[in-house]
């Protein structure tokens, strides 16, 4: 095949030279379109495995200049409090959750407020509850994300009702 590109014809012109720019043409679409198709499964399985996999709620997360943002996250329930994990140290949302600790859940159509804070030796624990409560679904985003729990830096937040 390979030689068939350097073959000359009686004029001397390249015989087969065509027919290997064409060859490798759809090589190359070929592999564009297999990047573009493992990109697209790895989007729609991370979303179906966080969206699809278990309780989610929307967190409304203060930001740095007052605004809000809404973000989904997990959460574990335990018999005083919830833990979410969100970010990692040095996130400004949560340098403002410290100088400001009341946040907002959305969860089930319902708005809940919250006393939060952090709580770094949660971590493991934090894991080991959302490993129980979402099961399959945790495996793949840790697999998807190539971060196992025990090198996640994320940071739990425990939060505890406002009444």
């Amino acid at each position: 095949m390979l030689f068939e590109l350097f073959v000359r014809d009686r004029k001397g012109r390249e015989k087969g030279s065509e027919k290997g720019r064409r060859k490798g043409m759809v090589l190359a679409k070929r592999f564009i379109l297999g990047l573009i198709v493992i990109t697209v499964a790895y989007v729609l399985l991370t979303i179906a495995a966080s969206e699809l996999g278990g309780e989610v709620v929307t967190l409304l997360r203060p930001n740095q200049d007052a605004s809000i943002s809404e973000t989904r996250v997990w959460i574990i329930d335990e018999d005083t409090h919830a833990i979410i994990e969100h970010g990692e140290a040095g996130d400004g949302w949560l340098a403002v959750l410290e100088r400001s600790p009341e946040i907002e859940i959305r969860r089930g159509g319902q708005i809940f407020r919250y006393t939060a804070s952090l709580a770094p030796q949660q971590h493991d624990r934090y894991h080991k509850l959302r490993r129980e409560k979402y099961g399959v679904a945790d495996q793949i985003i840790e697999w998807l994300s190539m971060t196992p729990a025990s090198d996640c830096a994320g940071l739990p937040v425990v939060l505890k009702p406002l009444l």
